[in-house]
């Protein structure tokens, strides 16, 4: 790999082809290319749940090393991250709020336990690979159906073996194909609450919480939204494309905007590249870019700021992006985190 790297009193760049990246007190931005290769589910088996397998796996719910073995002991981590996908697929939510293990770095266990539906255990363990009892197993049901605001008079899950007397036993090792099918019938409930949301009106006419924004809140995603407009008026004077923005890419904005109160870097808390949040959000990209500022009051300065900066304004008017995504962060003594995050 070819580049050449320069030196300022308070920046520092590097340049290779489309990736850009620029550092210092205040802003940083950012431009990556790269490809993503999805592979074809397995072959379903036949067993007595298949019917609900083939339905789970046709609408994503089931990842490839995990169609098999049904009838075998459910595992933290297997459970983990089918729930994730039923929540985030039902709802049309991401989950943002991470919880960190010192015994494994997956995405979907971190999720999980940030959103409170699976415990963990001491000393910041998750133990990914120990397997769950049916009454760990539908006390997370519980929890992830309250999460997905489902009302509690729906839920109901039907389970094909109760007439098993070890259904009741709560030791009894809870296995994939059991979590499967719970899982299912929580998507199915979480759509239908979300499509009342949409209808405003659930069928039986039962009122659902609906999230107030708080006046903290408002005023951030109005500087969100400030940005987008600033920055595509930008873009119309140079004669580009209109940025569209897209809820995915606000939440990767936002998550990296919390991150660098902790780290202002296009590098993670965890190390990893800026570019991670495309995957752990499982956003498709060819290019993807970032732009970071930090301190700055107002969205004004922040666009100011980047327009001043070579990089950034370069970042900003990159031809080729079609998609962007604005996250605002405040801490606690209200100095103010920025991340624009843009993909083709």
């Amino acid at each position: 790999m070819i580049y050449k790297k320069r030196s300022r009193s308070l920046a520092r760049f590097s340049i290779v082809f489309v990736f850009l990246f620029l550092s210092n007190p205040f802003t940083a931005s950012r431009i990556d290319a790269t490809e993503r290769v999805l592979s074809a589910p397995k072959e379903i088996p036949d067993f007595p749940l298949s019917t609900v397998v083939e339905r789970a796996v046709s609408i994503g719910l089931i990842p490839e090393e995990m169609q098999q073995d049904y009838t075998e002991p459910l595992t933290r981590a297997e459970f983990s991250e089918m729930a994730v996908k039923v929540y985030e697929a039902a709802t049309g939510n991401v989950i943002i709020m991470h919880r960190l293990f010192s015994d494994t770095d997956d995405i979907y266990a971190q999720k999980i336990s940030g959103i409170a539906v699976i415990d963990c255990v001491e000393d910041d363990q998750f133990l990914p690979d120990d397997t769950m009892s049916r009454e760990e197993t539908m006390l997370c049901f519980s929890r992830l159906m309250m999460r997905m605001n489902i009302p509690v008079e729906r839920m109901h899950l039907a389970f094909s073996d109760t007439a098993d007397p070890a259904f009741r036993a709560p030791e009894t090792s809870a296995t994939k194909g059991q979590a499967v099918e719970g899982l299912l019938q929580i998507y199915d409930l979480g759509v239908a609450v979300k499509l009342a949301e949409m209808e405003e009106i659930l069928d039986e006419n039962v009122p659902l919480g609906k999230h107030e924004l708080t006046e903290k809140e408002v005023k951030l995603r109005q500087y969100e939204e400030e940005i987008m407009e600033m920055v595509n008026a930008e873009r119309a004077k140079a004669g580009l494309t209109t940025l569209v923005c897209t809820e995915i890419l606000n939440a990767a904005a936002s998550v990296r905007a919390q991150e660098i109160e902790t780290r202002f870097s296009h590098d993670r808390p965890d190390g990893r590249s800026f570019s991670s949040i495309f995957d752990d959000l499982r956003i498709r990209y060819r290019l993807r870019g970032e732009n970071l500022a930090k301190y700055f009051r107002s969205s004004e300065d922040c666009v100011e700021g980047w327009l001043n900066s070579e990089m950034h304004k370069l970042n900003m008017l990159y031809e080729p992006y079609r998609k962007a995504g604005v996250g605002v962060h405040e801490d606690a003594s209200g100095r103010l985190y920025w991340a624009m995050i843009y993909s083709d």
